[in-house]
């Protein structure tokens, strides 16, 4: 005769341990923690960079129709994850007789949450009308990034060296050259050095303590001695742009003559921001930079996009660019973006008034010009504070 429990504790303490086991070989074979989080950063990261290249091109086509452009900050992203497992079991009341363990159901969701903020307000508005600093350009440039690209895409004037809207001189054309087959052998630096800006007359030594020291230390300030040791010099450290290129390369007096430079014995030459004076002497020691704001950059490539001929028949766009009658935009294929009725097979595309504007993945030099915009515009733009804007939250299902 088989053998019968005489109570129900054997029972509970074998569906106690299958269930238990069951959860733990569940949870410790899908590691549900690490592994979301790790899928849900790159994914959110992957979306989030296809969004802002998606904004970025649709508002460069739209200043090509004369179409208001608009830009949206994600301020933030929240995602809430839940996971539910369900489990039965049913053991026969003889231990030799064969045991039932039903394993239920596991789910898990994921709710995430979008909070945009239209970029607005007067910080903003002074962001995108106002120059690029030119540290940013000399910081790219020194970074390795193309400095003929960005010297065309963000640069006017070089000491009148013209290279404004419908017109690129051919001195301007051969000086980014030059520059760039010498940034190419690495024969210059375009970058930027710390110098020393004096900010008071020299103070007496006997008048400064240390704890005045340290807090123009914390206050980025420097007090140095001057030349007699007897004084004290109240200055500030800056980033300077400068150009230097060695006076053994061939290249050198080209280079200057160009840009009417001197041939200096100073290792560096200062680059100013600002427009070149034709009042100047024929010879300068320094490089005047006048740069484009972001809104001018946009609307300079915006003579990239190839309007399709359907539009401009509808009077939608101008054949000419930045207006009817005025030279065509010479890009120097700067940027092209290309245009088809459907949707192509590309990374990078948006649908503007019943056409698809995209760069092709093969045209390097565009995507190189696209890629040094976006760079420049994550620098320079963050949600402003301050701005009265509405925010929208959106949330997103599974």
């Amino acid at each position: 005769m088989p053998l019968r429990s005489s109570s129900s504790t054997p029972k509970r303490f074998i569906l106690n341990f299958l269930t238990i086991l069951f959860i733990a070989i569940l949870l410790g074979g899908c590691s549900f923690g690490p592994k979301q989080l790790n899928d849900g950063h790159l994914a959110y990261n992957e979306t989030v960079r296809q969004s802002s290249d998606q904004e970025l091109l649709l508002n460069i086509v739209r200043l090509r129709y004369l179409d208001t452009i608009e830009f949206m900050s994600i301020s933030s992203i929240s995602s809430q994850l839940s996971f539910s497992v369900a489990v039965g079991a049913n053991i026969g009341e003889e231990l030799d007789k064969s045991t039932n363990l039903g394993f239920g159901e596991v789910g898990w969701s994921n709710r995430p949450t979008f909070t945009f903020m239209p970029q607005r307000g007067k910080s903003f508005a002074n962001k995108v009308t106002s120059p690029v600093p030119l540290l940013v350009l000399t910081d790219l440039a020194a970074s390795d990034w193309d400095i003929p690209v960005l010297l065309q895409l963000l640069i006017q004037d070089i000491n009148g060296n013209e290279n404004t809207s419908g017109h690129i001189s051919s001195e301007f054309l051969e000086l980014i050259q030059l520059l760039g087959d010498l940034q190419y052998r690495e024969d210059l630096y375009f970058g930027s050095i710390e110098k020393q800006e004096k900010i008071f007359e020299p103070i007496s030594k006997k008048s400064i303590s240390v704890s005045d020291i340290v807090e123009a230390a914390n206050s980025g300030y420097r007090f140095n001695l001057d030349d007699s040791g007897e004084n004290y010099v109240l200055t500030q450290t800056f980033n300077q742009p400068v150009l230097y290129v060695p006076q053994e390369v061939p290249e050198r007096n080209r280079l200057f003559k160009l840009l009417h430079l001197q041939h200096m014995k100073t290792p560096y030459v200062d680059i100013l921001a600002g427009k070149y004076s034709e009042e100047a002497q024929d010879e300068i020691n320094f490089i005047m930079m006048e740069a484009r704001s972001i809104l001018d950059t946009i609307s300079y490539l915006a003579g990239g996009v190839k309007v399709p001929e359907t539009h401009i028949a509808k009077g939608w766009a101008t054949e000419d660019w930045p207006v009817t009658g005025s030279p065509s935009l010479d890009l120097r294929g700067l940027l092209r973006i290309n245009t088809s009725e459907s949707k192509p097979d590309v990374s990078l595309a948006v649908q503007h008034r019943g056409y698809w504007f995209y760069l092709a993945d093969n045209d390097t030099r565009s995507k190189l010009t696209f890629l040094i915009l976006a760079e420049i515009l994550r620098m320079s733009l963050s949600p402003d504070e301050d701005a009265k804007a509405p925010v929208l939250t959106l949330p997103v299902g599974r």
